[in-house]
């Protein structure tokens, strides 16, 4: 077990855990572990992520971290806020099937690739303002009870197919190629009054 992987999960407790060193070159892989509180705001992972399935009981930061090489984050139950503001994935990057318990933030992140979110559950909101999709973004099947920010998002390609979005959707400036029915999917991005 790598040093890095043996600190991380060692801080599951207590005070957040941040690594040394601002940029990661060895893989990081946890699938299944349980974290507690992250600290990875502005890091650089030169290698492959794997956190799938993995449980963050506590805060994670990943404001303005670089992911060079694939993530994957496929399963992985977020207690807390999960904040990816500022991101930028250069590589394709699965979100399929998470739980957010608390915010999904991914305001102002950049998506190189494809970015999966099917199936994700969010109890709190998801916000995507400023956010830019370069590659297919896919929502199949997610269910998002705490609502949709969209302000200023640009999507290359947007699934929704089979999407329930809860509470409030805020989609200003919001463009892209929708990949689903238009009249269901303005239905769902349009805010109601009332």
């Amino acid at each position: 077990m790598s040093g890095l992987r043996q600190s991380i999960i060692a801080g599951a407790t207590g005070r957040p855990f941040r690594p040394a060193s601002a940029f990661i070159d060895e893989a990081v892989e946890l699938r299944g572990q349980k974290l507690g509180h992250v600290d990875f705001r502005g890091l650089a992972f030169a290698s492959r992520v794997d956190f799938r399935d993995t449980i963050w009981t506590g805060l994670a930061w990943f404001d303005g971290a670089t992911f060079h090489a694939g993530a994957d984050f496929s399963g992985a139950r977020f207690d807390n806020d999960a904040r990816f503001d500022r991101a930028t994935f250069d590589e394709e990057v699965s979100f399929v099937g998470c739980e957010f318990r608390g915010v999904a933030d991914f305001d102002g992140a950049t998506f190189e690739k494809d970015a999966r979110f099917d199936r994700v559950v969010c109890c709190a909101n998801v916000s995507l303002d400023e956010t830019r999709f370069r590659g297919k973004t896919s929502f199949r099947g997610a269910e998002l009870d705490g609502g949709l920010w969209c302000r200023g998002t640009v999507f290359t390609s947007l699934d929704i197919a089979d999407a329930l979005i809860n509470g409030r959707v805020f989609s200003m400036d919001a463009a892209g190629r929708l990949l689903t029915d238009p009249a269901r999917m303005f239905s769902q991005l349009t805010p109601r009054t009332s």
